[in-house]
């Protein structure tokens, strides 16, 4: 987006190709905005999140664009079973890796770029396909140790697709100061993002059947997994290093200031909300810096969780302890390159 640090497909330009890397690793599990230290201790579980995003952007004209996305997930579950006290305990390594779900959006400036060069808003709709894998499965056993077999992977958030056709709205502003001086090419920016997901569920059996776990009997229908709808919010600002307009290498350098809400919804706004699914949201907030030269532009975020929500959802595990498995990680990394042709 013009402002934050990106190049941006300009006058001459036809293409912009971007890879970003997002990566994060959680240890510690949690109920709504709690730590859950005795559930931690007792299975000792690793979440690792580990995303490419690859997007291409075509500019049908000096307003409107189209964009593909391809993310391709390496992530990871580990955790020890059965729970600690046990002499037959130990790890296992669920794995979820694999093309995602592809998304094609198309978008559009509500003001002409060359006579609102410093300001304008951006609104895009476009499709996400069912093309990633919503059902891995790896060998593990059921909580009490025993009974492994092949089982669909969990928790739902490290699966690289949700199994339905989903409809993406999103937004997004920038305005570039000029005036007063102090302010000069500060830059501040914000968007959003919905995911809208009609369908209700997908054939994936849920973390309940896959364990062998014990339900609350008001939410058997939580067995296999919800297609759930999710969103995301982002603002910030961009500024450059004072007084180095005329160096052609620091000229390039933006500091950045990024906060971000991503969430998943308790029920959808179209359709039913059956399913298991653990409703809740992370807000994040970090530092980044930026680097432009030429058609070429690099990004390295690292945002920083400072709240944090995970409801446990109709799932009421054995004992007060066994009541949620919901990870976040304390922090995270975000790197990006995009170039224009």
């Amino acid at each position: 987006m013009p402002g934050a640090g990106a190049t941006g497909i300009g006058k001459s330009s036809k293409f912009e190709f971007d890879v970003n890397w997002r990566f994060a690793e959680s240890d510690m599990l949690y109920n709504k905005g709690r730590k859950n230290h005795a559930l931690t201790r007792a299975l000792k579980p690793v979440e690792d999140l580990s995303v490419i995003d690859m997007t291409a952007t075509y500019a049908i004209s000096q307003r409107a664009s189209i964009s593909a996305n391809l993310p391709i997930a390496f992530n990871k579950f580990a955790l020890q079973l059965p729970p600690e006290p046990s002499i037959f305990s130990r790890r296992f390594d669920l794995p979820a890796r694999g093309i995602g779900d592809i998304s094609l959006v198309a978008r559009t400036w509500l003001f002409n770029q060359k006579k609102h060069p410093f300001h304008n808003v951006r609104l895009g709709g476009g499709l996400k396909f069912a093309t990633g894998n919503w059902a891995p499965k790896s060998y593990y056993p059921n909580i009490d140790g025993f009974g492994t077999a092949k089982k669909t992977v969990y928790p739902p958030a490290i699966i690289p697709g949700d199994g339905g056709l989903g409809v993406i709205v999103d937004a997004q502003a920038y305005k570039t100061f000029r005036q007063p001086e102090i302010l000069r090419g500060t830059s501040v920016f914000a968007s959003a993002a919905y995911l809208i997901t009609p369908k209700n569920t997908n054939s994936a059996p849920s973390v309940l059947s896959g364990l062998g776990l014990a339900y609350d009997p008001r939410g058997q229908n939580a067995l296999r997994n919800s297609v759930a709808d999710t969103y995301a919010v982002q603002t910030g600002f961009s500024v450059p290093i004072p007084r180095c307009y005329d160096n052609k290498l620091l000229r390039g350098i933006r500091i950045l200031g990024i906060a971000r809400y991503e969430g998943l919804k308790q029920r959808d706004i179209i359709g039913r909300s059956d399913g298991f699914r653990q409703p809740g949201y992370i807000l994040t907030l970090g530092p980044a810096v930026s680097f432009t030269c030429g058609k070429n532009s690099f990004t390295v975020e690292v945002p920083i969780t400072y709240n944090r929500h995970i409801d446990p959802g109709n799932a009421v595990l054995p004992g007060n302890v066994f009541r949620t498995f919901g990870t976040a990680a304390p922090a995270g990394i975000l790197v990006r390159y995009a170039r224009v042709m």
